[in-house]
C-alpha cells in the first residue's frame, strides 16, 4: 500500500492545477471475491457472507469522489466504506 500511496501523492503533485485528481481509494472492508458468482454467493451460509461486503454498496462513494473538486481530494487516500457510512449519516440527518 505504501508504494501506491507514494505514487498517488507524486502524481498529484505532477498534475496539480490541471483539474484532474489522483487519489487512492480502498474498499475499507473485505469485498466479495470477484471469482465468486452470484449463484455461488447465494449458496454460502449467512455467517460466511457476513465476512464480506458487496462491492455494489460502495458505488456511491466512488461517484462522490468522481464529482468532488480535484483540488480537495488529490493526493489523498480514502476508504470507500467510510465514505459510504458518512454519506448515510448525512442523509439520515437531512443535511443535504
Amino acid at each position: 500500500m505504501f508504494g501506491l500511496e507514494g505514487f498517488t501523492r507524486s502524481l498529484a503533485l505532477e498534475i496539480e492545477g490541471s483539474g484532474v485528481a489522483s487519489c487512492l481509494i480502498t474498499p475499507g472492508r473485505s469485498i466479495k471475491p470477484t471469482s465468486v458468482t452470484t449463484a455461488e454467493w447465494e449458496t454460502w451460509p449467512e455467517e460466511r457472507r457476513a465476512a464480506y461486503t458487496d462491492p455494489m454498496l460502495l458505488t456511491d462513494a466512488f461517484v462522490s469522489l468522481a464529482l468532488a473538486d480535484p483540488a480537495t481530494i488529490s493526493g489523498k487516500r480514502f476508504s470507500a466504506w467510510d465514505l459510504r457510512e458518512l454519506r448515510d449519516r448525512i442523509e439520515e440527518r437531512n443535511i443535504l
